[in-house]
């Protein structure tokens, strides 16, 4: 009996030694379970704190994507408070304009106060993700044309040029035109005349004597010699000698004088572009996402009509037509062309060799461009008894055309001398004449 219950108390024993081991593993993984728990949460506690408080009051280099495209760039933001904030010099950068927004006395501005425009920063990407309307972001410039300057190079030679003229016909008439130039680093100087045989009649006259000096950096010529006033659409020229000092653009061809239109436009995705003005294709190129400005030079002047053409995220072709209006006669904003004279007026030109007057005179013209649509001009003319101003403007009216308006006024005095007999001695009397004069022009 005894024999046979101890296998049976053995039994029993390992069975209930079997049905604790279930519990005692499920209790050994509870308790790892929460001591890993708890250290892992103690670990992850400080780290978390001090990285919070480095990024609040810290520096952040974050990769930028606007309107869920990458701009390929890394910006500097600053996070303060649990804000985010950069210079506006930065956001410029990377496309972004901050507007009206305000600045802290260290020149940031929090991107929570730019208007139309949200972010989300992603930590563990490294990135901030903006999304921003059209109207906040800096436009691509395509087709912008660079100006180089051109090259110059100055030597030291001389030349004449002629021109004969022949009519032999009852009175026989020739006639020789000459001019002699000779030339070096520092100037020019050059002559023209015209000597001639009419029957019996045989002379030279001087036209034309000058220096003249070019700077092709400051695009300013001297001249000190015979040359002609400048003018403007509602002045005169005259022909004077004296000194001139005034401004020559065509010393740099690669410079555009007039403003050029900026065509404006948004795209989707990125696209191809083509402008056509007056259905002939002037630019050809590819746009970013967002807003862009075509800056090729429209080789037409007067009344146009330019297309862009673009495609949107389906790979359509959108077409947009805007009339175009392009005058060389403004100037474009920032541009002073100006005109200095002082001398004496010539008279009996191509007549007289030796033919001035006697009185000093003085010219000035300036022009500058106000805006892309606004040229201002002012003119003055004095001698000794007489002075002339003006002032005037050239206002492009959209596609319809220029309007030119334009006031003078001028005032002087001039000595009349009249004669008569008294007991047969004559007697002259002097009478002084006042005057003014206004002129109003538009067109």
């Amino acid at each position: 009996m005894k024999l046979r219950d101890v296998p049976a108390r053995g039994r029993n024993t390992h069975a209930r030694s079997r049905n604790r081991w279930p519990l005692a593993l499920v209790a050994d993984v509870s308790l790892s379970l929460f001591v890993y728990a708890a250290c892992a949460a103690q670990a992850s506690a400080a780290p978390a704190s001090s990285t919070t408080a480095a990024v609040r009051d810290g520096m952040l280099y974050l990769a930028v994507i606007i309107n869920g495209q990458s701009t390929e760039q890394v910006a500097q933001f600053y996070m303060i408070g649990g804000a985010f904030y950069a210079r506006p010099a930065e956001l410029a950068e990377v496309g972004i304009l901050a507007g009206p927004a305000p600045v802290d006395a260290e020149g940031r501005v929090t991107l929570a106060r730019i208007s139309e425009l949200s972010y989300v920063y992603r930590p563990e990407a490294q990135r901030i993700d903006i999304q921003v309307a059209d109207a906040r972001r800096v436009p691509n410039a395509l087709g912008e044309f660079i100006a180089r300057r051109p090259l110059t190079m100055t030597v030291t030679g001389a030349l004449i040029n002629y021109e004969f003229t022949a009519q032999p016909q009852d009175q026989s008439r020739f006639a020789l035109f000459s001019e002699e130039r000779v030339f070096y680093p520092g100037g020019t100087f050059s002559n023209t005349g015209t000597a001639y045989r009419y029957g019996e009649c045989t002379g030279y006259t001087r036209l034309d004597t000058s220096w003249c000096n070019l700077d092709s950096k400051t695009m300013v010529t001297t001249r000190i010699g015979d040359t002609i006033s400048s003018s403007l659409s509602w002045t005169r020229p005259v022909r004077m000698g004296g000194v001139q000092m005034s401004r020559d653009f065509s010393l740099r061809s690669d410079l555009v004088t007039y403003p050029v239109p900026s065509l404006n436009g948004s795209a989707a995705v990125p696209t191809a572009v083509d402008l056509y003005v007056n259905n002939v294709r002037q630019y050809s190129g590819n746009a970013p996402s967002g807003p862009f400005v075509i800056n090729a030079v429209p080789a037409v002047t007067g009344a146009g009509e330019a297309t862009i053409v673009t495609r949107d995220a389906l790979s359509r072709n959108v077409m947009t037509t805007v009339p175009l209006y392009i005058d060389a006669r403004l100037l474009a904003p920032g541009l002073t062309d100006f005109s200095m004279e002082a001398g004496f007026v010539r008279r009996a030109y191509g007549q007289d060799s030796l033919n001035y007057a006697g009185d000093p005179s003085l010219s000035d013209s300036l022009r500058r461009g106000i805006g892309s649509m606004f040229t201002v001009e002012s003119h003055l003319e004095a001698t000794q008894h007489i002075v002339n101003v003006g002032v005037g403007s050239l206002i492009r009216a959209g596609a319809m055309g220029m309007i030119n308006v334009s006031a003078a006024a001028s005032a002087g005095k001039a000595n009349i001398a009249t004669g008569e007999y008294v007991g047969g001695v004559p007697m002259i009397a002097t009478t002084t004449v006042a005057g003014a004069g206004t002129q109003l022009n538009v067109g």
